[in-house]
């Protein structure tokens, strides 16, 4: 969990702002940064808990830990983050791991476990070999998430660290199937499902990058052990039905799916007279 903190500071340069959401995130690297060379400011990085920038309390902590973040305008908690971010995204880097609303010239992408904020026009320059090269080279700096304790066992608070990792690379690989990359996103689908199997979206994602590059027959089979492994989901037989539709034509498989999915929902279903 400590690795985790350390490497979210290392994802961004020095003098930046970052701002985390979830607890996992926020207080693994507060740690870090808190403790880090006993420096007061961590390599001049800014360090907030986007959930209570809105509050008072949060206001006074961030007045007397940054003494060059003047927070006098924060009055209104529905616009506190909009003036923040505004006030320092000419001043340093800013990342955080939840995308909100800033303006209609500003873009959020993902680069590692976090995610830039860049202008549209900024945006233009960022090729997408050089966005996968990026991305590349923060995952091959950071921890094997899933060596260590969770490689004997899945402790619940520990394997909480290994969702950060997988959900990043689900930002990247359904950034790259948007721009019609489904190669490059079949590989940080396939990281994401090593890192948490158990979530059927990740698998589903990755077996819809194999359909779009014609990879047919491993797009059945991976759908095939997802339709055992979630036998109370229908989303499995939905999508065999359409590897059968796209590739298989000629046979009348895709209804042997469709009728096993009303099968399956009419089993869900419960009679109200059996409540």
């Amino acid at each position: 969990a400590e690795k985790l903190g350390l490497d979210i500071l290392n994802t961004v340069p020095d003098h930046s702002l970052i701002l985390l959401f979830d607890d996992t995130s926020f207080f693994n690297t507060q740690y870090v940064y808190l403790t880090g060379g006993g420096k007061i400011h961590f390599r001049d990085i800014r360090l907030l808990q986007l959930g209570v920038l809105g509050f008072d309390f949060y206001h006074k902590v961030v007045a007397s830990q940054y003494l060059d973040i003047d927070t006098s305008r924060w009055k209104d908690p529905s616009t506190v983050l909009k003036l923040f971010v505004e006030d320092q995204k000419d001043k340093r880097p800013i990342f955080s791991n939840t995308a909100f609303y800033i303006d209609a010239e500003s873009i959020w992408l993902q680069e590692g476990l976090l995610k830039r904020l860049y202008t549209r026009s900024a945006l233009q320059n960022i090729s997408t070999t050089t966005y996968i090269a990026r991305n590349d080279e923060l995952h091959q700096k950071y921890q094997n998430p899933a060596s260590g304790a969770l490689d004997i066992y899945v402790h619940p608070l520990l394997a909480d660290v290994t969702r950060v990792y997988a959900n990043a690379y689900i930002m990247v690989a359904d950034g790259l199937s948007k721009l019609k990359d489904p190669v490059s996103a079949e590989r940080f689908y396939k990281e994401s499902v090593r890192l948490q199997p158990e979530i059927l979206e990740s698998s589903l994602k990755l077996a819809a990058s194999l359909l779009q590059q014609k990879k047919c027959e491993d797009a059945q089979n991976l759908a095939l052990d997802l339709a055992d492994r979630f036998l109370h989901d229908g989303r499995p037989l939905i999508f065999l039905s359409n590897v059968y539709k796209e590739c298989y034509p000629q046979t009348d498989k895709a209804k042997l799916y469709e009728q096993k999915l009303q099968e399956l929902k009419q089993k869900s279903q419960t009679d109200l007279f059996d409540f």
